[in-house]
């Protein structure tokens, strides 16, 4: 169950967590079949540097993928904790979606060495190395 009461009637937003993990069953399934690991990946927004307004649905699906043995990285922390002030504004294209070229640069490093943390993912990118 969804830690919160999600303040809709709209059925179909009310079922969106299950949904969303029944996926990622689905897809860890498949993965295992190919042999490789999934990895949930949280990538931040521009509004997650200021707020919180995604932290129970970060929470909730770091619980329920830990119950499925799925990996989860969330890499607001390390957003907020890495990313000046000054920088944030610019790493990002407008808005609070798409990444610019030093948003990208910097999310994918720091995501590279979330990874390389992990044993069983950093042996299949050590291959690469």
């Amino acid at each position: 169950m969804f830690p919160i009461k999600l303040e809709t009637d709209n059925k179909y937003v009310v079922q969106t967590p299950a949904i969303a993990i029944k996926i990622f069953e689905e897809l860890a399934k498949i993965n295992q079949g190919k042999n490789s690991k999934l990895v949930v990946v949280y990538l931040p927004i521009y509004s997650d540097y200021y707020l919180n307004e995604s932290s129970f649905w970060r929470q909730y699906l770091q619980a329920e993928l830990e119950k499925r043995n799925i990996i989860y990285i969330d890499l607001i922390a390390e957003f907020r904790k890495r990313m000046p002030n000054e920088q944030v504004e610019t790493a990002f294209l407008g808005g609070n979606g798409h990444y610019s070229v030093s948003g990208n640069e910097f999310i994918a490093n720091v995501l590279y060495e979330k990874l390389l943390s992990l044993p069983e993912v950093a042996v299949i990118l050590q291959q690469y190395n």
